[in-house]
């Protein structure tokens, strides 16, 4: 659920040992709903990403 001094590499696997992804986000409402879901929290969080066309690469695995 945090980054707990992960980088992100480690962080990915972490969460694919537990059967997770990185989270990433389809739309700025996703966005606020984790934003929301976090609150007050300072802690850092990785994140996976989304390629310049729009489309989402899960937690941060090339599409081939």
């Amino acid at each position: 659920m945090d980054r707990a001094g992960l980088g992100w590499n480690e962080a990915k696997v972490e969460c694919e040992a537990k059967g997770l992804n990185l989270v990433t986000f389809d739309d700025e409402a996703e966005f606020n709903t984790v934003l929301d879901w976090l609150g007050d929290s300072t802690a850092a969080y990785w994140t996976g990403y989304r390629d310049d066309t729009g489309v989402i690469s899960p937690a941060g695995n090339p599409i081939t």
